[in-house]
């Protein structure tokens, strides 16, 4: 039986409880959970649980029926109707007017322009939409997919410079889900606790680390909430942060803030990396060198996140 662990904050079931006692087939069932390694008897569960002493919670075991074939029947009936009945988020549907790049005509003007803007950055167009009218009209649309491919969100990028206009603008609230509801992955990676994780700020940079041959995220901005903290808990974090071209470092105090956050979650480990101080952000490095200079420039200087009250603000020079 797998239960979100008493023991720690958890939300993945991290602790198992064994009726028939485990591998030493223990006369009063077993527990361990696999978050913070703790183990013992379900009797001494139920006392931590209860309150109770040692007969008390013997007394509670012994009344529960352990009828293994019927709680097995129970739980595949469960099961069928969870799978049955289970609610699927529906799809945000994209703006009117929105056309996925490639399937545009070569010479429409809509495609030569997103084609050119994401050309400029060295992003290839496959993945990609653009609105040709409406409120959301000159923007690349940003697709956003859960594991199976189904698109859960979108982000509308500005391709010209319009300070009267938001660079960035998402779906409409009504449809209940929001930025800090999801995370943006330019390719599904399967969960493993060995794999760093390279967290960006914007969709392009992560684009970018993708390119580049890593694993990567954006958050959508310079803050990270819990369900987004959820979804990247079987990864090592690699927070790569702007640089910024301000004089307020705005990337590297998030930076700080996020990585405190982090660890305060339960991440053991936790890196950072961020561009040379000659780019604000890593997509302005990937298009002025290459994929093979990033990924070694990242390599080389990301760093352990530990006593993060001394982290240098200042950007290594390249």
């Amino acid at each position: 039986i797998k239960i979100n662990s008493i023991f720690c904050e958890d939300y993945k079931y991290h602790l198992s409880c064994n009726p028939s006692g485990g591998k030493k087939n223990l006369p009063h069932g077993a527990f361990r959970c696999f978050k913070t390694d703790k183990t013992g008897s379900l009797v001494s569960l139920v006392m931590l649980i209860d309150k109770c002493t040692f007969s008390e919670a013997l007394e509670t075991l012994d009344a529960i029926d352990l009828d293994f074939e019927k709680l097995k029947d129970q739980v595949d009936n469960l099961f069928n109707q969870t799978r049955e009945n289970r609610v699927i988020v529906s799809s945000i549907p994209f703006p009117e007017h929105t056309y996925r790049i490639k399937e545009l005509n070569e010479n429409n003007l809509w495609r030569i322009d997103s084609e050119n803007y994401l050309l400029e950055r060295k992003i290839p167009s496959n993945d990609f939409y653009i609105c040709t009218s409406g409120e959301y009209k000159n923007r690349i649309i940003i697709p956003y997919y859960d594991d199976n491919r189904n698109m859960i969100y979108w982000n509308g990028r500005l391709i010209n410079e319009n300070k009267k206009l938001p660079k960035y603008r998402g779906p409409d609230k009504s449809y209940g889900i929001g930025k800090s509801d999801v995370i943006y992955f330019p390719k599904s990676f399967k969960s493993n606790k060995k794999i760093k994780l390279y967290i960006t700020e914007g969709e392009i940079d992560a684009y970018s680390l993708y390119l580049s041959g890593f694993a990567s995220c954006a958050l959508g901005g310079k803050a990270i909430f819990d369900k987004q903290i959820e979804m990247i808990r079987d990864f090592i974090p690699v927070l790569c942060f702007d640089t910024d071209d301000k004089n307020i470092d705005t990337g590297g105090r998030a930076l700080i803030d996020v990585g405190e956050i982090l660890k305060s979650k339960g991440f053991d480990k936790v890196y950072y990396v961020r561009p040379p101080k000659k780019y604000k952000d890593w997509n302005k490095m990937f298009v002025d060198t290459n994929e093979k200079i990033v990924k070694y420039y990242i390599q080389k200087n990301e760093t352990e996140f530990t006593d993060y009250s001394k982290i240098e603000l200042n950007i290594m020079t390249f």
